[in-house]
């Protein structure tokens, strides 16, 4: 095929895909327009996740009716007088590309009126073609409305998560924009049911009680602190608080949202060793700083910028992390560790102590499985082990002859070739799951649910509202009783029966990290996940003394489970110590 220029509307579709892969990037370039034009109230309203429908109307400055197509062409801005303005950009747009680009795969139409005129205009544009202008009666500000959305570029639908997801994707940039910028007052709406409203009066902390909820807005440490000319502000929680991803950490330079991966370890790294392994904080992280110092301008969607100090700006936030978290002095009690004694019978048997002062004896939920029979299988040995090594079980389980329990966190047993070590809780985790997940032998006691004596009311804010009433069935079907309350906030009135003694706030903000971390899973992953939170909570817990009947009692179940040998989060349930290591261990190798 010969070179040849492309035609004109090729380009706007090709130019248009970058600048607007899904519903938020619009949204996103809409909601930043209008906080250029100086505006106080912002309302989006979305249907079908953005594809049906777009709607932002804000009061803003307004757009001349004599201006309004020009808003249209590509490269038109307001906001930019000449190259050498990018030195210095100061505000959220300045390449003139969105209303082109938006309009270039959707069908727009725009009433806008300007502080100086006297009426509105009204303007329509289908897909990349301006189709009428009209005077229109109209309020000071604009109101935009985007249909159809890639109703051109169908391949791009394609890619599309469904409308829940694209609704939710649009959700979490609102609430990073009420943050931001707490002196505007925001509303967003998906389907006619409102899912956020602040009310613009400049506190950010109200602004997150109403995103994240009453409990991340009442425990957030509020960080300051000024280094090398850069200011950093925001919220960090506390080491109590935290979550499985870096999903909760947002950082803003200027005002303007950006994804950073060097500032966003700056604070995971100012909260290294206060968090346990694999978790991570929430962060609300302001930096202002001269714009000479960054370059905006490497992003299509401006999710990213450039700065030419980067270890200044990550020191600042760093230290402003640490010192925000080193003045808190709230500190953890722990439970001493107590160990269960190991006594002789009168047999000459090895026995674990289990008077009933010890403890309260634990009932364990039955799991009714066809007991496998096992041979004494041999236990395989890697050579000349180290005499402290800790050997894994490998293949099917051997007999164990229970001994005791240390610490009250691990079962010793014996086997015909030497002595093994079980985690108690992750025995007791991986039996649950399979359990539970069996559908042909299951026991309906593990899948029951109890009431509550008092319902508890749950303020979830609206970051992950949309998720919970799209995973209300699922969650349903696992036991829980959560219903709308009005707003972001919710009603449980009942948990699975396993959870019965259970902290019922403590396992709703693990189900919805659960739900928040796995946005994306196809329904059965989401619920085995779900499961193994469920699992989790309801194990037996390191430091609960257990009885001898009880020990041997999950010993059996977890010989009979497909994967004896780890919890369903990985960890190993079980580890021996062979003959060998323990002969050296003594000076007898």
């Amino acid at each position: 095929m010969a070179i040849q220029p492309l035609s004109a509307a090729t380009v706007a579709r090709i130019a248009a895909g970058e600048v607007i892969e899904r519903p938020v990037d619009a949204v996103r370039e809409l909601v930043e327009n209008s906080l250029d034009a100086h505006a106080r109230h912002v309302d989006v309203a979305l249907k079908g996740g953005g594809l049906d429908l777009i709607r932002v109307v804000d009061d803003g400055d307004g757009i001349p009716a004599d201006e309004l197509q020009l808003a249209f062409q590509r490269h038109a801005t307001s906001k930019l007088a000449d190259a050498e303005g990018l030195d210095r950009i100061q505000t959220l747009g300045f390449r003139g590309e969105a209303l082109f680009s938006i309009g270039a795969v959707s069908h727009v139409t725009v009433v806008s009126r300007h502080q100086r005129d006297a009426t509105g205009s009204r303007l329509r544009f289908a897909c990349g073609k301006v189709e009428d202008q009209a005077p229109a009666g109209a309020v000071q500000g604009t109101t935009l409305q985007v249909e159809q959305l890639f109703v051109n570029a169908p391949v791009r639908q394609r890619f599309l998560k469904s409308a829940t997801a694209e609704a939710g994707r649009v959700s979490r940039m609102m609430q990073r924009y009420a943050l931001a910028w707490p002196g505007v007052a925001f509303a967003y709406s998906h389907n006619d049911r409102v899912l956020m409203r602040t009310h613009g009066r400049g506190d950010v902390r109200e602004v997150l009680l109403e995103v994240h909820g009453r409990e991340l807005a009442r425990q957030a440490l509020s960080l300051a602190g000024l280094r090398h000319d850069i200011k950093v502000a925001g919220f960090v929680s506390p080491p109590t608080l935290h979550y499985p991803n870096r999903g909760h950490i947002d950082v803003f330079v200027n005002g303007r949202w950006i994804q950073d991966r060097s500032v966003t370890q700056a604070v995971v790294q100012g909260c290294h060793g206060r968090l346990p392994g694999g978790r991570f904080p929430f962060g609300l992280i302001f930096i202002e700083m001269d714009p000479v110092l960054l370059d905006v301008n490497v992003h299509p969607r401006k999710a990213e910028v450039r700065c030419l100090r980067d270890r200044a700006l990550f020191a600042a936030v760093l230290h402003a992390v640490e010192d925000s978290l080193a003045a808190y002095q709230q500190v953890p009690e722990a439970a001493p560790l107590a160990v269960m004694p190991v006594q002789e019978d009168a047999e000459g048997q090895w026995r674990g102590s289990a008077s009933k002062a010890e403890g309260l004896a634990l009932d364990l939920p039955r799991v009714d499985l066809d007991l496998r029979s096992h041979g004494r299988l041999p236990v395989t040995n890697k050579g000349d082990a180290q005499p402290n090594r800790m050997e894994p079980v490998v293949g099917d389980l051997p007999p164990l002859h229970v001994i005791g329990q240390v610490g009250q966190m691990y079962i010793v047993a014996e086997t015909s070739a030497g002595m093994v070590l079980v985690d108690q809780h992750a025995a007791h985790e991986r039996v649950l799951y399979e359990a539970w997940l069996d559908q042909e032998r299951v026991d309906e006691h593990l899948r029951s649910r109890q009431a509550l004596l008092v319902p508890e009311t749950l303020e979830i804010g609206t970051e992950i509202a949309g998720l919970l009433d799209a995973h209300l069935e699922l969650l349903s079907a696992l036991g829980f009783d959560i219903a709308a309350f009005g707003g972001s906030t919710y009603v449980v009135r009942a948990m699975p029966a396993l959870l019965a003694d259970r902290a019922p706030r403590a396992v709703l903000r693990e189900v919805l990290d659960c739900l928040a971390d796995n946005r994306d899973l196809v329904h059965e992953e989401l619920e085995q996940r779900l499961v193994r939170v469920i699992c989790k909570r309801s194990a037996i817990k390191a430091g609960q003394p257990l009885g001898f009947d009880e020990m041997e009692s999950l010993l059996t179940q977890l010989g009979n489970c497909k994967n004896p040998l780890t919890c369903p989060h990985g960890r190993p349930t079980i580890v021996q110590f062979s003959s060998k290591a323990l002969a050296k261990a003594f000076g007898r190798g």
